[in-house]
């Protein structure tokens, strides 16, 4: 089982949003692609769709370049990433940046939280 977290910002760094759930039966990879995902969901259900631009902040290069290029994107992930790119239309603007940093801070605190919990939390 493995943690998933996030927290949405705006861009004056008011928090906007916080989700976090545990992945049954997965890598690491998948959890920060369904972590994203889960991002894109809170934030297409918001007021600012389509309004604002999000921006989300990925500290693995691979996962960033699947993100941007469908190409390399493994097989074997193909469904979530339908599902990610039927959210970004949805959404509107959004925009995949590399993080220098690991993430961490209220993310990871988010991920490591629920990962003994059996619900998935989402609050904006």
């Amino acid at each position: 089982m493995v943690g998933c977290g996030g927290v949405l910002y705006s861009t004056s760094a008011t928090i906007r949003g916080l989700f976090s759930g545990s992945i049954i039966g997965t890598d690491a990879t998948l959890a920060v692609i369904l972590a994203i995902k889960n991002a894109l969901e809170l934030f297409a259900t918001t007021s600012w769709a389509g309004i604002e631009t999000l921006v989300v902040e990925i500290d693995s290069l691979v996962v960033l370049n699947w993100m941007e290029n469908y190409l390399y994107r493994p097989w074997s992930y193909w469904y979530v990433f339908m599902e990610k790119d039927s959210l970004i239309k949805q959404i509107g603007k959004v925009n995949f940046v590399h993080s220098e940093k690991p993430c961490g801070g209220m993310a990871a605190w988010l991920a490591k939280d629920r990962v003994s919990k059996s619900e998935f939390f989402k609050a904006w």
